[in-house]
């Protein structure tokens, strides 16, 4: 490459006169080196000399105002260049190649016509260069950018396609997908499976749904029918078979729903189904269960109606007083019984407490009652009280109460059941008086009952020793054995006389003791002496049997009298049979027991032997009042003893007392209750 001597010197000057030689050259050059076979594109062509063309100019303008302007317009100029070989495919390094050699080639004609860039001008050329690569670097790597990230794009995508598939092919559950024209664009596994089961296809992507029902013309009518639905943007479940539900008994839950893309384009529908066959089932079972359960209880509300009208019948109607009481003692509800118990109107009584209806002399006894109630000391009482009526007229109740707790064990109310017992206690209060009076009675007829007994047994006692001193006499001796008959009487007459004084005694609490010592062993030994002819003429035979001695604190009156009564009542109930009499110590307490072989006692007999009056067979075979038993059951219990009975009928009875060996000496008045 040449240049006229003729040429202007400026170097703008020159590369503008050399402009085509320089474009041929650079072309040629370029082309040479990157694409011998191809011919460059025409639209590079076309842009190359315009490139040149800024590139002079803004040499031309590097020493004038409108510098920046020209600068600035080349480098877009070589920008452009280079987004066009960019384009192509060139990679930036041949981009940076071709700047590099149109500056050699624009530098080897400076030196070769001998001139030199002013540094304006040369700062224009550098920048012109070096902002035309920069931005060709910064277009290639946002194009690099773009087609990285397409590519990861569209890998993620395909990862993505996988996991899902992967997934959805290890789910049970049915997954499908139809596009728009009813062609399958997706399914898994279970899908696929479970429709050629059902239906005999075996289906693929790009199938249509006709096509593969085409030998099912019902079932084909129904699933176009749902899957239309959904493609007309209905959003549904069913729940039936997935084939045909005439003859399945699997059960599933389809959901239908129509599919779109980001831009709400329609793209097809799809469903979902799950097995419900087991939760069908379980639903029918639990169906089942809640009728039976919903009759049950229906029965249960019946029963229940029925049970709460028979209890407001009973409490309503009930023969005795029923109240409710709040734990405050307020009355809450009380039946028409309780209401005219204690005359008054329930509106009043709830004003009230029972405090303020109780009797005073009653209420302190009926609040500690209730208060042990509450503690737990006790779970229910019974008391006699008496109720204060609105008109002042006191009321005699057997009350009974019981206390109601809630589920937590906490009090929650009081159950009160009243019985007017006013008649009741009437008549006891007059049989207390006619008791009292026959008491007395009994008293002032025994006094003067006996008094005329002791001249009477003395008389015998005379009559005796002058029949004694005539024995000779068969007069005499028959007067004996008359006069022996008529001083057992007499004494049998006294002892009934002190048994009926004895018992009026303890009845007004008047049986007194006089202690000493006494030996019970020597005491049985006396009595049992003088019992000996009564013993013979019943034909029984005394065995007695003693310890060592017995000694304690008794009244050895009253005790004479205890060991008098067994032998009596053994000689009476086992005539002709022995009697055996035992005295002896027991550690620290004496023991006396007496056993006849006779007729026994019945069981239901032997709680009540020891009471007044009481008999364990007809008076009209056995004389006496039955008071002995009774009258030594006092005297024993006074003395800190104890008495009991065992029998069997026909097999006789044991008596056993037994007494502390140590008592006080004193003087003691027992009460019998």
């Amino acid at each position: 490459m040449s240049l006229s001597s003729s040429q202007v010197i400026s170097v703008e000057d020159v590369i503008a006169s050399q402009r085509d030689v320089i474009l041929e050259h650079w072309m040629e050059r370029i082309h040479r080196a990157l694409q011998p076979d191809a011919p460059p594109r025409a639209e590079l062509l076309d842009h190359i000399p315009r490139f040149l063309d800024s590139l002079i100019l803004a040499m031309r303008l590097a020493h004038s105002p409108a510098q920046e302007s020209a600068a600035c317009w080349a480098a877009q100029a070589a920008l452009k260049h280079g987004e066009l070989r960019l384009r192509e495919g060139f990679s930036l390094d041949t981009v940076v190649y071709e700047y590099g050699v149109l500056r050699d080639c624009l530098l080897t004609l400076a030196r070769e016509q001998g001139l030199k860039f002013l540094p304006d001008q040369m700062r224009a050329f550098t920048e012109c260069f070096h902002r035309g690569i920069a931005e060709a670097a910064i277009v290639y790597l946002q194009q690099h950018e773009r087609e990285l990230r397409a590519a990861g794009a569209a890998a993620e995508r395909q990862h993505a396609h996988a996991l899902l598939a992967a997934i959805l092919d290890k789910t049970t559950d049915l997954v499908g997908a139809l596009d728009t024209d009813f062609r399958f664009i997706l399914f898994n596994r279970r899908y696929q499976q479970e429709f050629e089961t059902r239906f005999g296809t075996r289906i693929s992507l790009g199938m249509s749904l006709p096509d593969a029902l085409a030998h099912l013309p019902e079932q084909k009518h129904r699933l176009v029918a749902l899957w239309g639905r959904a493609l007309r943007g209905e959003e549904f479940t069913v729940v039936q078979p997935f084939g045909d539900p005439a003859q399945e008994d699997t059960w599933y839950e389809l959901r239908y729903a129509r599919l779109e893309d980001a831009q709400g384009e329609i793209q097809g529908a799809f469903h979902v189904g799950r097995d419900v066959t087991a939760a069908r089932k379980a639903h029918e079972e639990l169906d089942l269960h809640v009728q039976e359960r919903t009759a049950a209880l229906a029965q249960a509300n019946a029963r229940l109606r029925e049970s709460e009208e028979r209890f407001r019948a009973t409490f309503n109607q009930a023969a005795v007083g029923i109240a409710h009481v709040g734990l405050d003692e307020r009355w809450l509800q009380l039946n028409q019984c309780y209401l005219e118990l204690l005359g008054s109107t329930e509106p009043e009584l709830r004003k009230l407490t029972v405090r303020d209806v109780t009797h005073l002399e009653d209420r302190e006894k009926s609040q500690s009652l209730m208060r042990q109630l509450l503690a737990g000391e006790l779970a229910h009482y019974t008391v006699e009280q008496r109720y204060q009526r609105r008109n002042g007229e006191p009321v005699w109740v057997e009350l009974t109460v019981s206390l109601v707790r809630d589920a937590s064990g906490a009090p929650s109310y009081f159950i009160f059941a009243a019985v007017d017992i006013s008649e009741n206690v009437r008549l006891y209060q007059e049989a207390q008086r006619a008791v009292h009076l026959r008491d007395e009675f009994l008293q002032v007829a025994s006094h003067e009952l006996k008094t005329p007994l002791t001249p009477l047994s003395l008389k015998l006692q005379m009559l005796s020793r002058v029949a004694q001193a005539e024995l000779s006499s068969i007069t005499a001796r028959r007067l004996q054995r008359d006069v022996e008959v008529m001083h057992r009487q007499v004494n049998r007459l006294a002892e009934l006389m002190d048994d009926l004084l004895d018992v009026s005694r303890i009845t007004a609490g008047q049986l007194h003791l006089n202690p000493e010592s006494v030996d019970l062993c020597v005491l049985t030994r006396e009595v049992s002496a003088r019992f000996t002819p009564q013993a013979t003429r019943a034909g029984c035979r005394l065995q007695v049997e003693l310890g060592c001695e017995a000694l304690g604190q008794w009244d050895p009156l009253r005790l004479e009298q205890v060991v008098s009564n067994l032998l009596s009542n053994a000689i009476k109930y086992g005539a002709g049979r022995p009697i055996h009499i035992r005295a002896e110590t027991a550690g620290n307490r004496a023991r006396l027991t007496v056993r006849d072989e006779g007729i026994g006692i019945a069981p239901e007999a032997l709680g009540r032997i020891f009471h007044k009056f009481e008999r364990a067979v007809s008076e009209r075979n056995y004389g006496g009042l039955g008071l002995g038993l009774f009258i030594t059951r006092q005297i024993v219990e006074a003395s800190g003893g104890s008495i009991q009975v065992e029998s069997q009928l026909g097999r006789g009875a044991t008596f056993i007392v037994e007494l502390p060996l140590a008592r006080p000496v004193d003087t003691v008045s027992h009460a019998a209750g």
